[in-house]
């Protein structure tokens, strides 16, 4: 087959059948199990944290079946490259065997490094029982036991050691090896050697998935146990045959296959997370985390003891520059205490999105979505997105109490908040922290002591009390860091051109760049940056996601006074030199009309560095260009990435002294004309997107329209109505709640009367309940709670809750036409089915307080024409 790489091999026994697929889609969903779950793998060893499953992983293994990947507790990585057989014979005259080994010593000769290391295993799954496997596995016990080849096989012939069989075994082994090293380029090593390289990184494991034992499946149903928000509505052993599905489904495409992936292909399951949770967000942190923490045991435990007291919700840990402060929250924030659940956000301006209350926002939502065991939240308008992250952190708090977690939010670095301005626009991070945190959330804040906190965080807010502030001593270890860095700055800063040029061009930009754009920009070839960039240390660049592509690297020094004492060294000249290399650069995609191809960092981060940079003419010219943000809603899904830039370069430009009134005129008509394309958005293309599979974009669609006639609601409606009859109603249900007051119980009830129309008797309670606490929120309109109470009981009706109806009745206020409207369809739904009790409670409401005698309408009635003869 081909790989993603470009290199050709042999086809993967499963795409010729010859593996057995059933087994192998039945293996990977123990592995997607366990990835769900967060349990560890057997394959990849108890003490590492299974990160992604790749299926028939050529690109990056010649052992292309499968591919696990995970976390070490010294932060580095392990993978295991998996072959899966249901019975390899395992003897020097049979092909298949040959060419699995094959593969096999490849990874050894090619890898040996990372192999000697412990961090690249192989492994052979195989169906049980397999004698041959057994006697292989003794074999590979022996390997790890010993030091080198020599005393491998000494301890093989060494009497008592082993049996006749295990000894046979090792004789087909060698002369499977020699076979495979005639196949492979091996440089000088011997065949002897070779099989014990190979035996001292392979693993074994007899699977027990089919016939009369089926432990393993037993062993994932239990771990899936943990994951299920309900047991009833969601069955975990009907669970694991769905995770086998996505496993058919992911193997032909090779997918990658990572636990926000994974959630998101399960996105109408309502599930759970586990203190082992880790957001798509853990990745960005574990970049730039220390492999190991020095010197901080005193403050991680008083950390631990701060987050599981009942004490003051707040702690702002304050400290100068270099005193180890991300170091210590990033090591925080994985490695949690037992009990505590951790959502965070790092406030930097050298990644793409990182830096002000907007990126905070979207971070968080993500977080706290993965955390309440949904899909995380996507776009929503500007005018809801803060709203609804402080209503998740409540509902997330609430949650966590309930299975003896914290909430813990951790922020570090309140002092780069780019939002922070000297005047009344200033919208800061540190604001947005909830004034009256619930009862099981405690907040950890970094930031040096000066700057003050902004002025728009309120009098009363916890950060300004004193007592939460506490002084971090500086770490030596960080101090050391600092040296090493400054040391391998200085190295570039006088190195050759291409170091010079690779360092200027990343200053220049404020970081943010793919390895291909400083290639680019430095008219280099690619391998030539990838060489330049792994001399240097991780400590002086590190990389992280971009928002939108999460399958790039995007390159910035590793700590922000690094960033500025490269600005003062490079000076204004040669700073200017490189950002003209990156304005030309920026103009031949706008010329190009923004091509697919156009690099992240000008669609994202470009326009920052106008603003960083008080460049007006440009930044006028790159914040109005509509191609380019019709670009940013194809990455994005929706407008509010263009309109936050909007604010922010109105910001710059609204300046006190010399307000450029042209300049934020033309905002203004771009600005409007987002807003306006989508007021004349169908409300129905939302539900249609949704309708062709793509529901984030339909989602980000229907949040961003804006328009006074009902439009938005009605769009938000529609979607929430296509995605419940695709069984999510959990999701289709948070949409209707995004909706205005005065429409939510309509929309829930619609949803109702989805479910009941659809057999989901089981979502009825729920949703008539939401829908009536909807109804009673209504409260400075009394006709409009009222029509709100009459939906619902016309709803609960219409479902055969009379009960529900006649208790939603209870609750009209105005007695008018529409009060009496609600009465005759419920006493008509209840007539249809001899519901007598409910028709005469009805006709007992005009009497005695309210009517002497029921009005005529009620008392002709279908109900009573058909009673009358009697």
């Amino acid at each position: 087959m081909n790989g993603a790489g470009g290199g050709h091999l042999a086809a993967s026994p499963y795409s010729t059948g010859g593996g057995g697929t059933v087994l192998e889609h039945r293996y990977g969903a123990t592995l997607l199990s366990c990835l769900l779950s967060g349990n560890p793998a057997p394959e990849l060893g108890d003490d590492a944290t299974l990160e992604s499953v790749t299926f028939q992983a050529s690109a990056i293994s010649p052992v292309d079946d499968l591919v696990v990947a995970g976390r070490t507790p010294d932060g580095g990585e392990r993978r295991v490259s998996i072959g899966v057989r249901r019975a390899p014979a395992l003897v020097r005259s049979d092909h298949a065997s040959a060419e699995l080994l094959t593969f096999y010593v490849r990874v050894v000769a090619e890898h040996w490094a990372a192999v000697r290391a412990g961090r690249w295993r192989l492994a052979l799954a195989v169906a049980s029982p397999n004698p041959a496997v057994q006697q292989l596995r003794e074999l590979t016990v022996i390997a790890r036991a010993v030091g080198d080849e020599a005393a491998f096989r000494a301890e093989v012939a060494r009497p008592g050691r082993t049996n006749d069989d295990v000894r046979g075994r090792l004789l087909h082994i060698d002369a499977l090896v020699t076979t495979a090293a005639g196949r492979t380029r091996v440089d000088g090593v011997e065949p002897g050697e070779l099989t014990w390289r190979l035996l001292l990184a392979l693993y074994t494991r007899e699977l027990r998935l089919e016939g009369g034992d089926e432990t393993d499946r037993t062993v994932a149903v239990g771990q899936l146990r943990a994951v299920v928000v309900d047991d009833v509505v969601t069955p975990p052993h009907l669970l694991f045959p769905r995770l086998a599905e996505l496993v058919a489904r992911y193997a032909p495409s090779g997918a990658h296959v990572t636990e926000f992936v994974l959630r998101r292909d399960l996105s109408g399951t309502p599930l759970r997370t586990t203190t082992a949770h880790r957001s798509a967000y853990l990745q960005f942190v574990r970049d730039a985390a220390p492999a190991v923490l020095v010197g901080r045991e005193r403050e991680l435990a008083e950390l631990e003891r701060f987050c599981l007291d009942d004490g003051p919700g707040y702690r702002w840990l304050r400290a100068g520059p270099w005193a180890g402060k991300s170091a210590l929250i990033r090591w925080f924030v994985l490695h949690p205490p037992a009990g505590v659940a951790v959502v965070s956000f790092f406030v930097t301006a050298r990644h793409p999105g990182q830096h002000d209350r907007a990126g905070f926002v979207d971070v968080l939502l993500q977080q706290l979505g993965e955390l309440l065991g949904g899909p995380p939240p996507l776009l929503l308008t500007q005018a809801t997105r803060e709203v609804h992250l402080i209503e998740l952190l409540h509902r997330a708090a609430t949650e966590l109490r309930g299975r003896d977690l914290r909430l813990v939010l951790a922020v570090d670095g309140l002092d780069e908040d780019r939002g922070v301005t000297p005047g009344p626009d200033s919208h800061s991070i540190a604001a947005l922290l909830p004034r009256h945190p619930p009862e099981n959330l405690k907040v950890i804040v970094t930031g040096r002591p000066n700057p003050e906190l902004p002025f728009d965080v309120p009098d009363d807010h916890p950060l300004r009390e004193p007592e939460v502030a506490r002084q971090l001593e500086p770490s030596p270890e960080a101090q050391v860091v600092r040296a090493e860095m400054e040391r391998e700055l200085r190295h570039l800063l006088y190195g050759t051109s291409q170091e010079r040029d690779l360092l200027g061009v990343l200053t220049a930009a404020g970081g943010g760049l793919t390895g291909a754009d400083l290639a680019t920009l430095n008219g280099l070839d690619p391998i030539d940056i990838d060489k330049l960039l792994k001399a240097v240390s991780g400590r002086t660049f590190v990389a992280s996601s971009g928002p939108w592509r999460a399958d790039e690297r995007y390159y910035a020094l590793g700590h922000e006074e690094l960033q500025q004492e490269a600005v003062r060294v490079m000076g204004r000249t040669r700073l200017l030199a490189y950002r003209e290399r990156i304005h030309a650069w920026a103009d031949r995609f706008r010329n190009a009309g923004w091509p697919g191809d156009t690099p992240g960092y000008l669609v994202d981060s470009y326009v920052q560095l106008l603003i960083d940079t008080a460049d007006p003419d440009r930044l006028i010219t790159y914040a109005t260009d509509g191609g380019r943000h019709d670009r940013m809603l194809d990455l994005s899904g929706g407008d509010n990435a263009a309109l936050t830039e909007l604010a922010a370069s109105a910001a710059l430009l609204r300046r006190p002294d010399r307000p450029d009134l042209r300049a934020l005129l033309r905002l203004a008509v771009h600005r409007d004309r987002l807003l306006r394309r989508n007021e004349r958005m169908p409300e129905e293309l939302p539900a249609v997107w949704a309708v062709l599979g793509n529901r984030n974009r339909a989602e980000a669609l229907a949040r961003a329209i804006h328009r006074t006639d009902g439009g938005a609601d009605e769009a938000l409606i529609l979607l929430a109505e296509e995605v419940a009859r695709n069984g999510d109603y959990d999701k289709a249900r948070q949409l209707a709640e995004e909706i205005h007051p005065y429409g939510r119980a309509d929309a829930l009830c619609r949803l109702a009367m989805l479910a009941h129309a659809g057999g989901r008797g089981e979502q009825l309670d729920g949703l008539f309940a939401a829908a009536e606490s909807a109804a009673a929120a209504v409260t400075t309109d009394e006709e409009v709670r009222g029509f709100a109470f009459g939906q619902v009981a016309v709803a609960c009706a219409t479902a055969g809750d009379f009960a529900g109806a006649l208790d939603a009745i209870d609750k009209i206020e105005v007695l008018d036409r529409r009060f009496g409207e609600v009465l005759i369809r419920v006493a008509t739904l209840a007539a249809a089915i001899g519901e007598e009790p409910t028709v005469r409670a009805i006709v007992d409401y005009w009497r005695p307080v309210r009517f002497q005698n029921p009005p005529q309408w009620l008392r002709w009635s279908p109900w009573r024409r058909q009673r009358s003869p009697r």
